[in-house]
């Protein structure tokens, strides 16, 4: 891994308060892979929507949300997801099949079935971006994830806001027969 990449995962790391091992962890797992595999990882990939400089970093989240969601875990709304995973996250969780897998396994399944989801505004220090979501699974669980956002400058991707990572921050049980959980996502 070059040191930028290095650094840039520690800062993305550090928005969200990630602990050092996961960072390590995350930082191993790219190393391996080199650039010019993932474009031809993604090159057979076909997705309805596709990273454009005019999105924000929250539309790309609800992108990949609705995604998931709305293909019940159907191979499109993976493809889709993928789509808009930067290069560095392609190159940690890919190729597309270990990618679905991936998101087939908790905690990253209840993104397939959500009975609510909100999500918060971006947080964008330079071309770093944040966004907290919080989703109601079908067992009234509320779960909270951070999406670490840049914004790319590779050539193919000039200028476009792509999913670095996804981390679990919290997953919280509601008590049988209560109310279900508050979404509320002010920081």
């Amino acid at each position: 891994m070059r040191p930028r990449e290095n650094l840039r995962i520690g800062l993305l790391c550090a928005l969200v308060g990630v602990s050092a091992i996961s960072c390590y962890l995350l930082g191993a797992a790219v190393g391996g892979r080199r650039s010019a595999e993932l474009a031809d990882q993604l090159r057979g990939v076909s997705a309805p929507r596709r990273p454009h400089a005019d999105l924000t970093p929250s539309d790309v989240v609800k992108i990949q949300l609705d995604a998931l969601a709305g293909e019940g875990g159907d191979m499109a709304g993976v493809t889709q997801c993928f789509a808009f995973a930067s290069p560095l996250n392609r190159e940690a969780t890919g190729p597309l099949d270990r990618f679905a897998a991936m998101i087939a396994t908790p905690p990253y399944d209840v993104l397939l079935t959500p009975e609510e989801t909100s999500v918060g505004d971006a947080r964008i220090p330079g071309d770093q971006a944040y966004v907290l979501v919080s989703l109601v699974d079908r067992h009234q669980q509320l779960h909270v994830f951070g999406f670490l956002l840049s914004r790319q400058a590779n050539a193919e991707y000039a200028g476009c806001w792509m999913t670095d990572a996804v981390f679990q921050l919290a997953a919280a049980r509601n008590e049988p027969g209560g109310a279900p959980p508050e979404l509320d996502l002010a920081i």
